[in-house]
């Protein structure tokens, strides 16, 4: 659990079945769940924070948790309403899970310094002059039914020195896509969840003092609603501990990453008039990071 008060970041007192607020609230409950373990399976119900993928900074991969970005330089892990079945089977684990509640991406507030808002105004007001006298934007979200739930398989297991998982995923994309809807003088900016299929694979190893790895994810989205594309990431960490002792350190490692896409095909139904690609993260990206350790309790990582 955990708390805050800034203005325009926090908002309510108790937390929601499904949250659909930009804001946090002013108490967050995060992790709250029952584990059950037998003899061939375990089971987890509740609120849990849920990761997909190997990866050391960004994961094409990890999507499916509920994210906080109202400081999206701190971005949060949040939990999610789950259902979840894991199997051990020797060398291997198979992951099984249903998520039955749609968990909307916290944003930065309009008035935050996150966002530009002269030159959003600005092309605010140009849309308006070009297209109709009217201009009203609406959201909306999975609701909490049956139909609008989604569902989760992962098998992951270590191979000769390798770490390997795939996963698949049905269910509702994190990014939203504008559908557009015209009554008379009204123009309809709405943002959209839609429905999509996962297929997502990665890699690690190590090799002396270098680790290797990597992911890729096919996003499928139904009725061509939005962008069908891989996301991808291969990265490299090396570990430099025979020189940091002279500076004061325990431990580095320098870490690489290379982030992109490929779009296979582009949003193409009718009425929808901007995908998701301007959300969508690490298109062409390279990170650079550092994690350090002082000693056994002090660590902190740069990117």
């Amino acid at each position: 659990a955990e708390s805050g008060f800034q203005k325009q970041t926090y908002s309510g007192v108790s937390d929601k079945f499904q949250d659909n607020d930009r804001r946090r609230n002013y108490l967050e409950l995060n992790s709250f769940f029952l584990n059950g373990f037998f003899d061939n399976f375990n089971i987890s119900l509740g609120k849990k924070i849920f990761i997909d993928g190997l990866s050391t900074i960004y994961s094409p991969a990890n999507r499916y948790g509920a994210r906080d970005l109202n400081d999206p330089f701190d971005p949060r892990m949040f939990g999610n309403w789950i259902g979840q079945v894991d199997v051990p089977i020797k060398n291997l684990g198979i992951t099984l899970a249903v998520l039955p509640i749609y968990q909307n991406v916290k944003s930065p507030s309009n008035i935050s310094r996150w966002v530009d808002r002269s030159k959003w105004n600005v092309d605010r007001s140009k849309w308006n002059n070009a297209l109709h006298s009217n201009l009203i934007t609406e959201e909306e979200i999975p609701d909490f039914a049956w139909e609008d739930m989604s569902y989760f398989f992962r098998t992951k297991g270590v191979f000769k020195g390798w770490d390997l998982f795939l996963s698949l995923f049905h269910g509702f994309n994190q990014y939203a896509v504008i559908r557009e809807e015209i009554d008379g003088v009204t123009v309809k900016n709405i943002s959209e969840v839609v429905a999509v299929f996962n297929l997502a694979t990665g890699f690690s190893t190590t090799m002396d003092k270098w680790e290797f790895h990597g992911e890729a994810l096919y996003n499928y989205t139904f009725e061509s609603k939005d962008d069908n594309y891989i996301a991808s990431m291969v990265g490299l960490i090396y570990g430099m501990d025979d020189y940091v002792d002279k500076i004061g350190l325990e431990k580095f490692d320098l870490v690489l990453e290379l982030g992109h896409e490929v779009i296979l095909s582009r949003q193409n139904a009718d009425n929808y008039v901007r995908s998701s690609k301007k959300a969508r993260p690490m298109k062409k990206t390279i990170i650079i990071g550092g994690k350090f350790q002082v000693n056994k309790d002090l660590k902190f990582h740069v990117q």
